[in-house]
C-alpha cells in the first residue's frame, strides 16, 4: 500500500500530509486518529501479549551482513510465487475487519495491493465479502480458511473463494480456541461495534473515525451474513465466536480440503517442523510460519 493512500484512509480530508516515513510513523498516526477501542483491536494480541513482544524481539535480532562495490546499479526485486510473477517479494497477511478502522476497508486494501504489485490475502473475517473484495481488486488475491466446526461451513467457503476467483487457499490451524484479547475485554470491544459509556468521551475526541462509523456500512464479518443464522452484527459475531474452531480438527481435516481445492494450498501457523512436515504429507504447497501474536 503506497504512504499517501493509507495516510489518506487514516485522515481523509486531511489538509495537509504529514512526514511518515517508517512503520511507528504509521502507528504513531493511527493511534492518535483512532478511538483507543480500536487502536487496541488492531494492536493487541492475545492473553498478556508475550507473543508480540517475542516477535519483536526476534525481528530485532535479524541482523544483515552487507557486501560493498558490488554493481547494483540495476536492481530487480520481481520474483514469482507459484508460477506467476509479483513486482514486489510481500503477501500482505489476513487480517479482519478493516472496516473498524475505515468504511473502504479490505476494498482499499485490495486496491492499493494490486496497485503495488503484491498478494492480498483476504481474511474470513474481512469486512466485506470476499466476493465484494474481489470484483474491487484487479490483482492476486488468496482467500485465509478457519477451520469451523461445520464442514458444511468449511466446504461452502471453500466453494465462493473458487467461484469469486481466488488463487490460493490459506489454512488456518493455530486457533484451536478463540485467544483471550485482553485488551478487547477491557474497552468492550465486541459486535456490534458500539460506543460505550466508558469510550465515549475518546471516541468524541476522534471525530473523523466516528462520523465514519456512523454513516458508514455496518461492521461485521459480511462473508458469514448467509452462514449465521442471524444476519444483524450481534448474532453473526456471535456465532463466529462460537462456531469459528474446533479443537478436534487433526491433519485429516486438512487432507479434505486439499481434495476439494486444486489450486496452491497453505498452512498458516506453523511453529515448528514437524507440523511442516505433516502439513506437507496432507497437501500443503506452502506453509506460513506465524504465532498469530
Amino acid at each position: 500500500m503506497d504512504l499517501v493512500r493509507l495516510h489518506n484512509m487514516l485522515a481523509p480530508g486531511a489538509s495537509g500530509i504529514e512526514a511518515l516515513h517508517t512503520i511507528d510513523d504509521f502507528r504513531a498516526a493511527a493511534k492518535r486518529r483512532l478511538p483507543r477501542m480500536v487502536w487496541d483491536f488492531v494492536d493487541g494480541g492475545a492473553d498478556g501479549e508475550i507473543a508480540v513482544s517475542a516477535n519483536r524481539r526476534a525481528l530485532d535480532d535479524v541482523l544483515f551482513s552487507p557486501r560493498f562495490l558490488v554493481d547494483v546499479s540495476e536492481r530487480e526485486q520481481t520474483t514469482k510465487i507459484f508460477g506467476e510473477e509479483v513486482r514486489t517479494p510481500l503477501i500482505l497477511s489476513p487480517s479482519g475487519l478493516a472496516t473498524v478502522v475505515h468504511p473502504d476497508g479490505e476494498v482499499a486494501v485490495a486496491r492499493a495491493a494490486a496497485d503495488a504489485g503484491v498478494i492480498f490475502g483476504v481474511s474470513t473475517a474481512s469486512g466485506y465479502t470476499m466476493e465484494e473484495i474481489a470484483e474491487a481488486s484487479s490483482g492476486r488475491l488468496w482467500f485465509q480458511l478457519y477451520l469451523w466446526k461445520s464442514e458444511e461451513v468449511v466446504q461452502s467457503l471453500i466453494a465462493r473463494a473458487r467461484n469469486a476467483g481466488y488463487e490460493a487457499l490459506i489454512v488456518t490451524v493455530d486457533v484451536p480456541v478463540v485467544g483471550k484479547r485482553e485488551r478487547d475485554l477491557r474497552n468492550g470491544m465486541s459486535l456490534p461495534v458500539r460506543v460505550r459509556p466508558r469510550n465515549a468521551f475518546d471516541a468524541a475526541l476522534r471525530l473523523p473515525w466516528l462520523w465514519r462509523m456512523l454513516n458508514g456500512p455496518e461492521i461485521t464479518f459480511a462473508s458469514l451474513t448467509d452462514i449465521a443464522p442471524g444476519d444483524d452484527a450481534s448474532s453473526i459475531g456471535e456465532y463466529a465466536s462460537r462456531e469459528l474452531t474446533d479443537p478436534a480438527r487433526t491433519w485429516d481435516d486438512l487432507a479434505l480440503i486439499r481434495k476439494a481445492w486444486d489450486g496452491p494450498l497453505l498452512v498458516k501457523g506453523v511453529m515448528n517442523a514437524d507440523d511442516a512436515v505433516a502439513a506437507l504429507a496432507a497437501g500443503a504447497d506452502g506453509i506460513i510460519v506465524s504465532n498469530h501474536g
